[in-house]
């Protein structure tokens, strides 16, 4: 597995373990979360790694392409919204929002099936960093630098009151992978670079983020 591949999944696997830990603790699975990518390319790449590892098999909608590799697709929001149930055990939902992820009526679409409820997590590009307002969403997956009025703006996305919480965590991002086995981290709101020892498991890059609880 090469590094562009494993940096993503790693990513993709703490978010989904963190989110899950997060609900048992508060013993609420409406808790929601939102991953604010560094890239377009990015935010495509852990969407499609999500729908093969972590989606219920039922709510996809994959083809095969011209070479017959398999293409990952969810099914489309109208589907999505008349479900009944919540997907199996062990699986979850998530919405890819980009600046050009589908049409804007579609977008609308899958940002209301969050609020509904029914999408377990957000991963955005240039997106939903201000001006969105959803109670539920409670802990927020920072992959990028965010400076200055964009800063605030972003963090205050998870300091909503919702049911007995007052305020919502972020996760703050890894800055960057060196070869001498080194992950610097970079705080929010902060130019201090904390370096921080990556854990490796095979050819996978797991590695511990900081967890800082906000309002």
């Amino acid at each position: 597995l090469s590094l562009h591949d494993a940096l993503p999944i790693s990513l993709l696997d703490y978010v989904i373990n963190d989110l899950q830990q997060f609900r048992v603790k508060n013993e609420d699975n409406t808790l929601g979360g939102m991953v604010v990518c560094n890239s377009k390319e990015q935010a495509q790449m852990m969407y499609r790694l999500f729908l093969e590892k972590y989606a219920d098999e039922t709510e996809l909608d994959n083809e095969k392409d011209e070479d017959g590799a398999m293409v990952y697709r969810s099914i489309s929001a109208g589907e999505m919204e008349i479900k009944k149930t919540p997907c199996r055990k062990g699986c979850y939902r998530a919405a890819l929002i980009t600046y050009d992820s589908f049409d804007k009526e579609t977008r609308a679409k899958w940002i209301e099936l969050f609020k509904d409820g029914k999408i377990d997590l957000l991963i955005v590009f240039q997106m939903l960093q201000t001006g969105f307002d959803e109670p539920r969403l409670k802990k927020l997956y920072l992959h990028r630098m965010v400076k200055e009025h964009n800063l605030l703006q972003t963090l205050t996305r998870v300091n909503r009151p919702y049911k007995e919480m007052k305020y919502g965590y972020v996760v703050e991002k890894p800055l960057y992978f060196d070869p001498f086995g080194q992950i610097e981290f970079a705080p929010v709101g902060h130019n201090i670079i904390a370096p921080c020892k990556v854990l490796v498991q095979g050819s996978i890059l797991f590695y511990p983020f900081r967890d800082s609880g906000f309002s």
